[in-house]
């Protein structure tokens, strides 16, 4: 076992343990304030129970906090209804798993519920762990812009087409004579993609030294998801305006001058296939109804955009910088989760009709995909109405 993986291992036992110990002090509180509403106060059960209850989670809650994940963050109302909503799925799940094993099965029940401690337990924690004091660690924005436009490519299994992507890319700009950078993001692929690329940009380098395009590849180390791609393009971008765009293509680079020409009226500008006499090639039914499926979600959150998931937007840096440091989802739904940030801070976002082609070959899911983007509307929604966007 390497150095690293040995720390790794040591936090999480750490963790797990503090978090152990916090819960069996909460399960004394909870009991003890329980006979003592009850039996000194004489207090009706039902309302001591909940009393106790709520005041062993907040203390649950307080210590988890500030000691087990030493978490600093001001958003401490947002974060105790979390954790209060993942304390009740845990006596819900108490509930059911003791009237599954003992009830059901006939376990002896200090069995079972040693069991389910050892269940709830794990669940609590690691949904406490990955949702209530999950970090998101902000990068602060730098006013210097080295570029005029940074150009943010999150790539998937795309080693056979992205150089094409990239070549049109490059004598776009370099006809324009315009300063850009291009950020090619692998998102965990299995194939070569990083080393396609990595070949390209050095043999790029050598050919040429009038180039005005810097290339760069970055390499994330598993397949998060393309939120999470674009999200650390943008927060590495040095571009004036940061404009982020599919490998495969399907919208061609000059379609940023519609964009751009919009740019004195607007923060974002979104590209919209929503006119149809400018669609080369239109996309498989299949994809064409999971695409309508998901505008009847986001009507509740964004009702004025009609193409939230064309993936075409170009930003104002500063504007980039703020909303995907808060972007939270890391597949398809980001851009939904980026557009609702945006309209609560009140950015002006204008929607252009761009030429957009449907590209044979895609990495996309329809089945899968469509359920975890569904996942993260709900999320997404969720999070709006508790109040954690600002």
């Amino acid at each position: 076992m390497n150095k690293s993986l040995r720390s790794y291992v040591k936090d999480k036992i750490s963790h797990i343990s503090k978090y152990a110990f916090v819960g069996i002090n909460g399960t004394i509180i909870d009991v003890g304030l329980l006979a003592l509403l009850v039996d000194y106060f004489h207090v009706r059960l039902g309302f001591a129970t909940a009393i106790a209850f709520i005041v062993a989670v907040i203390h649950n809650f307080i210590f988890n906090k500030y000691w087990t994940f030493k978490d600093n963050s001001d958003q401490i109302f947002h974060q105790y209804i979390k954790f209060l909503l993942v304390s009740i799925a845990g006596f819900i799940m108490t509930m059911a798993l003791m009237y599954l094993l003992s009830i059901t099965f006939g376990v002896w029940y200090i069995f079972s519920k040693l069991l389910t401690s050892l269940v709830v337990l794990s669940w609590n924690f690691i949904a406490n762990y990955h949702w209530t004091f999950k970090s998101n660690v902000t990068v602060p924005y730098k006013d210097e812009r080295v570029f005029e436009y940074s150009i943010i490519i999150p790539a998937y299994n795309e080693a056979k087409r992205i150089i094409k992507t990239l070549k049109q890319i490059i004598d776009y700009f370099n006809e324009k004579q315009i300063s850009v950078e291009i950020i090619v993001v692998d998102d965990g692929s299995s194939d070569n993609t990083v080393e396609v690329v990595d070949d390209y940009f050095a043999q790029l380098n050598m050919e040429s030294s009038q180039n005005s395009v810097v290339c760069n590849c970055i390499g994330l180390e598993k397949n998060y998801g393309k939120g999470k791609a674009v999200k650390t393009g943008v927060l590495m971008a040095k571009g004036e305006f940061v404009l982020y765009m599919d490998a495969d293509g399907s919208t061609s680079i000059s379609e940023i001058s519609k964009l751009r020409e919009q740019m004195c009226n607007a923060d974002i500008v979104i590209g919209s296939r929503t006119d149809l006499s400018i669609i080369k090639n239109k996309q498989p039914i299949h994809r064409k109804m999971i695409g309508e499926i998901g505008k009847l979600c986001t009507k509740l959150l964004i009702r004025d955009i009609r193409d939230t998931q064309c993936g075409f937007k170009l930003f104002k840096a500063e504007i980039a910088y703020d909303l995907f440091n808060q972007v939270t989802i890391n597949r398809f739904g980001f851009d939904i989760e980026m557009l609702v940030l945006a309209r609560i801070a009140k950015y002006r976002v204008i929607e252009v009709p761009v030429q957009w082609s449907h590209v044979g070959f895609s990495n996309v899911r329809p089945i899968v995909d469509s359920i975890l983007s569904f996942r993260d509307v709900v999320c997404i929604y969720f999070n709006y109405l508790i109040g954690k966007y600002r």
